[in-house]
């Protein structure tokens, strides 16, 4: 009975031991490391040869104990910090000197002026248009006539380069002449 009662001690001692030593560590909460415990082969080859079989009921024992001194599996991990833009400051800050490239979306529209609001929808309320710094629209039936603050997206300023009808050869719309022969 000695030897029962010297196990539940001894393991009353490492639950304390790993409750309190796992639960709440002061130099991980000063801003430091967390503690390793490493054991030597040595000293588990140790620790596994001289613990006896141990009986069923001291596992009895062991089950009836209170729950605050089991340690419970879901709070061993720390928590991710969960907040305000979703890390987006510590993200920064860890990437440094990483700069970002930018980002350029290419946006092929045909009649613009239909999808005006649905382009001014993306980009208020998508952050794949919204954090891009540069949007590309490529429209082939805009001409001079169409204002610039009709197809610009809020938030964005318009650079225009429409095509010259001119310089390439488009200023007829001519449909290619297919015979019956040549299909």
């Amino acid at each position: 009975m000695d030897l029962a009662l010297w196990y539940m001690i001894s393991l009353f001692i490492v639950i304390l031991n790993s409750y309190f030593s796992q639960g709440y560590n002061h130099d991980y909460a000063a801003g430091g490391t967390a503690r390793e415990i490493h054991y030597s082969r040595e000293t588990l080859l140790l620790l596994r040869n001289t613990f006896p079989d141990l009986s069923q009921e001291f596992l009895t024992i062991v089950e009836s104990l209170p729950n605050c001194f089991k340690k419970d599996p879901s709070t061993s991990r720390t928590k991710r910090k969960r907040g305000c833009k979703g890390g987006t400051r510590h993200r920064l800050k860890r990437l440094r000197n990483k700069l970002p490239l930018p980002t350029a979306l290419l946006i092929n529209a045909q009649s613009l002026r239909a999808k005006t609001d649905e382009l001014s929808a993306n980009t208020r309320y998508l952050h794949e248009y919204r954090d891009a710094c540069v949007l590309a629209i490529t429209e082939t039936w805009l001409d001079n006539n169409i204002k610039s603050s009709v197809v610009e997206p809020s938030g964005f300023s318009a650079f225009r380069t429409d095509r010259d009808p001119i310089i390439t050869e488009k200023a007829e719309i001519s449909w290619p002449s297919v015979e019956k022969e040549q299909i």
